[in-house]
């Protein structure tokens, strides 16, 4: 564990190189979350004199597959097993994201993620876990205050992890009854009525501000709308294809709510390596 942690700390330094090094394809990007599920990501190389191309998923039991050209575009594309064959039209590269949980197992308390890659393999773990070994040793290390990506040349990759339960705050223990007691009751007493006193005017004021706005015509969001705006709040920036899969909603379903949210100044959509990058506005 201690050697682990040591390597570690002595590959964080190559943290400028390995950035650079995920911009050119062929290269594979996986996110492992807390439930075994992972999202992955393959970009490989297109060919402009060709119609047609082979990409090898990492399994074969996939969902929420979504192909695009470089620019962008939707691609029609074939699954036979792992093989999937995409109408590549001529794109100089292919973007294939689908979702999986065929690449992770759990044994005990402890979560295996085993990816079979040959390319470029960037893995971003979940937060709040203890990351208990990593075979091989990563190339390189990115991490920041909340995310930490590991970056391999090629695989496979053998990763084990637990996720930490954070525990709930401890009760607070009987006291016994002091001549201070009375004190603190009336002190209550007096807190109580000030905060009634102060959520009764904020409560106005909102009613106010409320109507307001209604004079000016009303927004109003379906629970569809409230459920998409809350995840991107909560956990955004996300693809839409995520959303789709965390909210179980059609991906047709989930594009609309979302050009609809946009429309509403609600939410902000980025293209982001092919792909639509949904965040709340002011986040």
């Amino acid at each position: 564990m201690l050697l682990l942690i040591f390597a570690l700390t002595l590959l964080s330094v190559n943290i400028i190189a390995a950035q650079t090094a995920w911009k050119k394809p062929p290269y594979i990007s996986v996110k492992l979350y807390p439930d075994g599920w992972a999202g992955i990501m393959q970009v490989e190389p297109g060919d402009p004199d060709v119609g047609a191309m082979n990409v090898t998923l990492l399994t074969s039991k996939v969902t929420n597959i979504v192909v695009l050209a470089n620019d962008g575009t939707p691609l029609n594309y074939h699954q036979n097993g792992r093989t999937l064959t995409v109408i590549s039209l001529g794109s100089t590269s292919v973007n294939v994201s689908y979702y999986t949980d065929e690449l992770t197992s759990k044994s005990g308390g402890t979560w295996i993620a085993t990816i079979n890659s040959t390319e470029p393999t960037l893995v971003t773990l979940p937060r709040d876990i203890l990351l208990l070994q990593a075979d091989p040793l990563p190339d390189d290390v990115m991490a920041s205050n909340t995310t930490t990506m590991l970056s391999y040349n090629k695989g496979p990759v053998n990763i084990y992890y637990s996720v930490i339960v954070k525990p709930l705050p401890p009760k607070p223990s009987p006291t016994k009854t002091s001549a201070l007691l009375p004190a603190i009751v009336i002190n209550t007493r007096i807190l109580l009525s000030i905060s009634a006193v102060a959520i009764v005017i904020i409560i106005a004021g909102v009613a106010i501000v409320a109507l307001r706005r209604s004079k000016r015509g009303r927004v109003e969001l379906r629970p569809d709308d409230t459920r998409v705006l809350e995840l991107v709040r909560k956990e955004g920036p996300l693809p839409e294809s995520e959303i789709s899969r965390r909210l179980t909603i059609p991906r047709t379903t989930t594009s609309r709510i979302v050009r609809r949210l946009e429309r509403m100044g609600l939410i902000k959509v980025e293209k982001a390596g092919g792909i639509n990058l949904v965040k709340a506005v002011g986040s």
